[in-house]
């Protein structure tokens, strides 16, 4: 696995995002997606497990639904960045 975590940065960085954004919770969602990655690109190679088998829809959905979140409240941030420049 990467030695880069896109959850260290956030967490590291918190204080630099408003109240409201829950960057704490970004970073876990994070962190358990970064473990996943590669067995969801590629399955388990060495027990010849397809990723279809690894994961079930529920996991699918679960990341999915994370992941709308996420954008979803990006973009109120990005939105709320652009109106107080």
């Amino acid at each position: 696995m990467s030695s880069f975590h896109v959850s260290r940065i956030l967490l590291i960085n918190k204080e630099r995002f408003p109240k409201w954004f829950p960057i704490v919770e970004f970073a876990e969602i994070s962190r358990k997606l970064a473990e996943k990655r590669e067995p969801a690109m590629y399955g388990s190679e060495l027990k010849m497990v397809p990723a279809s088998v690894l994961f079930s829809k529920e996991e699918a959905s679960e990341a999915l639904k994370n992941a709308e979140k996420i954008y979803s409240l990006c973009l109120k941030l990005l939105k709320n960045l652009k109106d107080n420049v």
